[in-house]
């Protein structure tokens, strides 16, 4: 780490919350963000050019406390805490008055430029490269830096990949090769919001006084602020220049900003002719003496998952059998009328339907690949979910010389299409080498890992396969073998039971299915 430069920063991302698990695991969420933003600066060589300001308010149990920080983001991480009897005379009869609060770290960044910007906003290496480059002239012609306002790209990372708390070097990984499929949300034309970000230079933020702190509840307050400094100033919308961040999506399905659906009291939309300075001299609690503070590095003490191994087989019967099981597996068979499947396939995606109601994986591997109704039903449940498939498709010349898969490279379009027309944003691979599903790389297979649910074709594999999907699964994974000979389906459940910690196997059906899972 190379010391500061001249003791300001080129940027601050102001971050806020309070300890009290909003909408999720808010502790979770906010160490992760600024465990990825120090380790995105470090990469660059950039860590000091960055800090953190994460503004507390009134939590019972103080963030500062709880959240777990590697040594990176411990370095350039303050934290405001604002106790109870500042916050309470300022909230009136809200818990949590945005403006005020976002304020209140704007005026204490010390950055040249400061950015607003979530505690669940996740900016990898390439966009905070692209960044500050923007910010340092190196990105865009003649840029008017100092006197605009600007906003970034917003993508949302599928909640049920937030909801596995992933590692994370895990996390970093899984967004670097998926990013690109989530959701994108637009900042409307003429006012920019909603963005991951709102930034201008710490000269700008001081001539306007920030956020209206009239608007104590939530929305709008980014929208008046947007119309209040695009009155009479520039406006860069940064995504044109690479500058993509990533939301911890909160919901599971799409996004509704009706008032109805929200959970929150909203700010009345009537200040649509704003003043570019509304709030007085001491904005941002300027009038009160609030010390900030870093903390050690520290690792985290969260528990690993629980295997989903039942107390007893009998339970474990009842859940595969349960009615919504078998809903899910149905559904599926239906969306695919037309590409029937071997009935010794129905219990196998009975067992991943089983999976699926009780977590969300967040890789998928089938060995084997050949019908799209397993990847189909985990892009349904979990539309974050990665795929990965080992196909078994030979291939065959064209008359015109056109190489194609047997089954159809038209198959290969129909599964993706059909996978994101039921919502799926994460990728789809396609393993397959020149010897065969048996001969995919070492590599190849250990690219996804590691792997929540397997499912394995038993016709399909060799033991230095089986050895490397053991090695690549994750400790309380579920693997799932199906096969149309029941020795062969008992033999590849037992050998990779035997390779994967203990594991022990399920026959499921007539002998035809099997899952394995660890205790």
């Amino acid at each position: 780490m190379t010391p500061p430069r001249d003791g300001r920063p080129l940027l601050s991302f102001v971050m806020t919350g309070r300890n009290d698990g909003f909408m999720g695991d808010f502790v979770w969420r906010i160490e992760t963000a600024l465990n990825i933003l120090a380790r995105s600066a470090h990469r660059l060589g950039r860590l000091f050019d960055v800090e953190a300001v994460v503004v507390d308010w009134n939590s019972d149990v103080p963030l500062r406390d709880v959240v777990s920080l590697r040594s990176e983001a411990a370095a350039i991480t303050r934290f405001v805490t604002v106790p109870a009897a500042v916050a309470l005379p300022r909230q009136h009869d809200t818990h949590f008055p945005d403006s005020i609060v976002i304020n209140t770290g704007i005026r204490r960044a010390r950055g040249e430029f400061i950015s607003q910007t979530g505690s669940d906003v996740v900016f990898t290496a390439a966009a905070l490269a692209a960044l500050l480059g923007v910010l340092e002239g190196r990105i865009g012609e003649d840029l008017p830096l100092r006197s605009a306002f600007m906003t970034g790209g917003r993508r949302h990372i599928p909640n049920v990949i937030i909801q596995r708390a992933l590692p994370v070097e895990e996390f970093e990984r899984y967004l670097e090769r998926n990013a690109a499929f989530f959701p994108e949300e637009r900042g409307g034309p003429g006012h920019a919001a909603p963005s991951n970000l709102m930034l201008m230079h710490r000269d700008l933020w001081h001539q306007c006084r920030g956020f209206d702190e009239r608007f104590i509840y939530w929305g709008f307050n980014d929208i008046d602020l947007a119309l209040r400094v695009t009155a009479g100033h520039g406006f860069i919308p940064l995504e044109n220049y690479g500058v993509n961040s990533l939301h911890m999506e909160h919901w599971t399905t799409p996004r509704n900003y009706a008032p109805e659906k929200m959970f929150r009291r909203l700010n009345p939309v009537d200040n649509l002719m704003p003043e570019l300075m509304p709030n007085d001299e001491n904005w941002g609690i300027g009038d009160v003496a609030l010390p900030s503070q870093m903390i050690a590095p520290r690792g985290s003490d969260r528990q690993s998952e629980e295997s989903l191994m039942p107390p007893t087989l009998e339970q474990l019967a009842t859940q595969i059998q349960a009615p919504e099981v078998a809903h899910q597996a149905q559904e599926v068979i239906a969306l695919f009328a037309g590409l029937p499947i071997p009935q010794t396939d129905h219990p196998a995606l009975l067992c991943i339907a089983w999976v699926l109601s009780r977590r969300a994986p967040r890789s998928f591997l089938e060995v084997g690949f050949r019908y799209p109704h397993a990847a189909a039903l985990v892009a349904r449940r979990a539309p974050g979910t990665e795929l990965f498939a080992i196909v078994d498709w030979e291939r065959r010349p064209l008359d015109d010389g056109i190489f194609y898969a047997s089954e159809g490279a038209s198959l290969i379009f129909y599964v993706t299409h059909t996978l994101r027309q039921n919502g799926h944003w994460a990728y789809t691979h396609f393993m397959r080498s020149p010897g065969g599903s048996q001969h995919v790389s070492q590599d190849g297979i250990h690219r996804g890992g590691p792997y929540d649910l397997v499912l394995i074709r038993g016709g399909h594999v060799t033991p230095s396969l089986l050895t490397d999907v053991a090695a690549a699964m994750r400790r309380t994974g579920v693997a799932v073998v199906t096969d149309d000979q029941p020795d062969r389906c008992r033999s590849v459940a037992a050998d990779i039971a035997r390779q994967w910690h203990g594991a022990v196997v399920i026959p499921i059906g007539e002998g035809c299915n099997a899952l394995v899972l660890t205790p």
